[in-house]
């Protein structure tokens, strides 16, 4: 078994982890826009592609399945997830399976707004949003609504653009300043596949303003089987944040935190992992959910270092086996910590 990881970048554990699972039964193989990618330079087959959002990036990584002899992909990008759905057909023609979910749940978890929507009718505790200035401000007028707030891109990555504001002024000021970086980002794009587009035409909105919550942080990684059912969650509590993605992390042992994990990942219904953001508020001790994302996060390798062993369990069910998971375990007296290393480039651009 042959797997791609597209949007290969720095996740080198996270392909390393999968290479362990193979077990020398398959080769990964990696492709980025930039040869030099870190990843890509511990791959078995390495290739550049084009931009995610040219033209051509859907032909150049189906042809590298059909070169390599791939049988799944994993995305690593929340940016690409609704392209490469929306043309999930072409990938299943050629016998690639994509380890993603659908397009309603890559929908529901790219877009803030219906994020926040999704959490509060299905019970959970979420910050409040407002996909308008009009109604923020108004809010903030009544009563409802209090400073400090977030203004953020509706459709988000890697923490762009997020800023944290104190008083009219600086929300008024945060707000224009981030419409103006959506439209120059790539996250102008992420709105406008798909279904996405239609409704963003009608709503306006690609900025909003969120509640600040005042807490712990936690990250969740909850894994659904591939027919979207649960298996498992792993709960930690992130002790530091490194350019939007943790930094160092504890295991927990939290009951209302699994609880947690397994509603969603028994509502939301998706495939794989489940990247999700916690905030225990100080306030008053609950637990809010912030963001998710239908992926493997820069989170990960802590859940895996401390005991999880999702790459063998997607894999046992991608080749139509049963997973144990009495191979799983929890280690809730360890503190994992990112750091750095050097990597030769065995492509360098000459």
């Amino acid at each position: 078994m042959n797997i791609l990881f597209t949007c290969a970048g720095r996740r080198n554990y996270l392909l390393q982890y999968f290479r362990d699972a193979l077990s020398g039964t398959g080769k990964i193989i990696g492709v980025d826009s930039d040869i030099n990618a870190t990843a890509l330079q511990e791959v078995d087959v390495a290739r550049e592609v084009p931009s995610v959002h040219e033209e051509d990036y859907i032909d150049s990584v189906l042809q590298v399945c059909v070169d390599n002899n791939v049988s799944g992909i994993f995305s690593l990008n929340d940016i690409e997830l609704p392209i490469l759905v929306a043309n999930r057909g072409k990938f299943t023609d050629e016998g690639v399976a994509l380890f993603i979910s659908g397009s309603e749940i890559i929908d529901i978890c790219s877009d803030k707004v219906k994020t926040a929507k999704f959490l509060m009718e299905n019970g959970f505790h979420t910050p409040k949003t407002f996909v308008n200035l009009e109604d923020a401000i108004g809010a903030i007028e009544n009563g409802s609504l209090a400073f400090p707030l977030i203004v953020k891109p509706r459709w988000g990555s890697a923490s762009i653009g997020i800023r944290r504001v104190n008083s009219n002024r600086e929300l008024e000021l945060a707000f224009q300043y981030t419409l103006g970086l959506v439209s120059e980002s790539v996250l102008a794009k992420v709105g406008q596949i798909g279904r996405l587009s239609e409704e963003r035409v009608t709503d306006g909105g690609s900025v909003i303003v969120q509640e600040w919550i005042d807490g712990e942080e936690y990250g969740l990684d909850v894994l659904n089987d591939l027919a979207g059912n649960f298996n498992s969650v792993y709960c930690k509590r992130k002790m530091g944040m490194r350019a939007g993605e943790t930094d160092r992390a504890i295991l927990v042992d939290s009951s209302e935190l699994e609880s947690m994990g397994r509603r969603l990942g028994e509502t939301l219904g998706h495939i794989g992992n489940l990247d999700v953001d916690v905030f225990k508020s100080n306030a008053d001790g609950r637990y809010l959910v912030l963001e998710m994302n239908p992926r493997f996060g820069g989170g990960y390798p802590f859940s895996h270092e401390l005991g999880a062993r999702y790459p063998q369990a997607l894999l046992a069910w991608a080749a139509s086996k049963s997973f144990d998971t009495s191979i799983q375990t929890k280690s809730f007296n360890k503190i994992i910590s990112k750091c750095e290393r050097l990597i030769e480039i065995r492509h360098p651009e000459m």
